[in-house]
Order: C-alpha cells, then sequence, then structure tokens
C-alpha cells in the first residue's frame, strides 16, 4: 500500500510540473534557494575587525548580572569613537553570567564579547520569567546617517 501511495504522489507531481507552462516545469521567483554567500560582516569580503578591550568583566558565583554588564556597555557607549567608527569591546571573560532582564546596545562602535564557545566558554543565561530580547540594540536619531556603517562600492 505505501509503494501504491508514493507512486501516486510522484505521479501527480510529475503530471502537475508538465502542465505548468505548457508542459515545461517552470519556477517563478518564489522558488529560489537563498544565496547566503554574502552574510557575515560587511557581506563577508573582509575580516571581522579587532576591537580593543575597554572593560573587562570576570563571572560570579551567583547573582543577577544584568546591571554590571549594562554599566559595562553604557560606559563603552559614553567613550568616543576612533578612526575606524568603534568605541571599544566589552570582554565577558568565560563562566556563566545571568541576566534577568535585557541588555541594550544603544550606541554604535560597541561590541560585546565572549571568550570561546561551548561549555568552557562564555555562557550568558537569561534567568528571567517573561519573554523578551536578551540583547537590543538600537541607537542614533531617526534618519541619522553614520558615516562607518555606510556600505560604499
Amino acid at each position: 500500500m505505501k509503494k501504491f501511495i508514493s507512486t501516486a504522489v510522484i505521479v501527480c507531481l510529475a503530471l502537475a510540473l508538465s502542465t505548468i507552462g505548457g508542459g515545461e516545469a517552470v519556477a517563478n521567483d518564489e522558488d529560489r534557494i537563498p544565496d547566503f554567500s554574502y552574510c557575515g560582516y560587511r557581506g563577508a569580503g573582509v575580516s571581522i575587525p579587532d576591537v580593543g578591550v575597554a572593560v573587562t568583566l570576570s563571572p560570579r558565583e551567583d547573582g543577577d548580572d544584568t546591571g554590571r554588564i549594562q554599566k559595562a556597555i553604557d560606559r563603552v557607549s559614553d567613550m568616543e569613537r576612533n578612526e575606524e567608527g568603534f568605541r571599544g569591546a566589552v570582554l565577558l571573560k568565560a563562566g556563566t553570567y545571568r541576566v534577568a532582564g535585557s541588555l541594550r546596545i544603544r550606541a554604535s562602535g560597541v561590541v560585546l564579547r565572549g571568550m570561546g564557545q561551548r561549555d568552557d566558554g562564555t555562557v550568558i543565561i537569561a534567568t528571567g520569567t517573561k519573554q523578551r530580547a536578551l540583547i537590543r540594540i538600537s541607537g542614533g536619531k531617526p534618519g541619522e546617517r553614520i558615516k562607518s556603517s555606510q556600505i560604499t562600492p
């Protein structure tokens, strides 16, 4: 019975394709495979810049880390941007950080960086009970153009 159903589905699909476009199989604009080859920093055409560390935090045994991580982000956000447009990085050393609220990066040129991957790297755990964005990135004034963020040919 399974063999009959599989064969019937294939025959129906073949008949449906043969009737589109006068007997030719035709793909429309919705039948495209997404091209992710340009994903990444600046279209994956350049290396990720090495932004200098401005503030370093170490993990604590317990307690909420939201306030101290946010304070570090705000401190870096208040710094002047360098010639490349970066203010600096907040480095979270390897370990576990607990965030009960949301972290907010409101200025351009701020990097939030961890150390390593997997369980022995930097881990941020959302400990709050409400559904929310763990990290919110916003900034600038409506319509403001930031020179370092424009894509140039």
